[in-house]
């Protein structure tokens, strides 16, 4: 029988792991790894975006120093690119949520994370895979897309975009490895700052 997402977890089933970023340990580890997948993209999507676009490359390979001015609208298209990718990254988790359980999704900003949540839900193992890799699948085509078919002054933010939603998908991608080693009956109980796995006890 298909399993669909429900409000009442099954009596059988028990809590084997969670995800919570309140635990000190797991914010550290999380950093971590979203530096490294930082400098990872960066280099990646260098490559990509030099083989997409030669010609209108953004990158200089030779220093020389920037007026302030530029250097200035640079920064402010850093936060604003930030702010806009953290924003669709939500929506697309949000739409998901949305789509799987015809219920309103809770958004949720904080200083140090940002989240779309669909609290009081047990989601199973399909559904929830697609909604948390659906940002980092969905923007990333959008940008390649966007990197290799629109005007030249478009490179540089959506090369950012992509950088920044890769590092920042972290959580979602570690999330995901643990699903992959999960029981196909797994729920999943997102609360935002954490995440729940549940499965029958007799698997326990």
């Amino acid at each position: 029988m298909k399993a669909h997402p429900t409000r009442e977890l099954p009596p059988d089933y028990v809590s084997f792991w969670q995800f919570d970023l309140s635990k000190v340990r797991e914010l550290f580890w999380l950093n971590f790894f979203g530096l490294v997948l930082l400098f990872a993209s960066l280099i990646g999507f260098g490559f990509m975006v030099y083989h997409l676009r030669v010609a209108d490359f953004p990158i200089q390979f030779t220093y020389h120093r920037e007026p302030p001015l530029k250097m200035l609208l640079f920064l402010v298209e850093l936060f604003a690119v930030t702010g806009i990718m953290v924003v669709v990254h939500e929506a697309f988790h949000g739409i998901f949520f949305w789509i799987i359980t015809r219920t309103r999704p809770v958004f949720a900003f904080k200083l140090y994370y940002a989240s779309a949540s669909a609290p009081g839900w047990y989601i199973p193992r399909g559904p929830y895979f697609v909604t948390a890799l659906a940002p980092l699948v969905g923007i990333t085509a959008l940008c390649v897309l966007g990197i290799a078919f629109l005007p030249a002054w478009w490179i540089t933010p959506l090369y950012l975009m992509l950088i920044f939603n890769t590092s920042g998908a972290v959580g979602d991608i570690w999330v995901v490895l643990r699903l992959l080693f999960s029981p196909r009956e797994t729920l999943i109980c997102d609360g935002g700052a954490s995440i729940t796995f549940y499965k029958p006890q007799k698997t326990v």
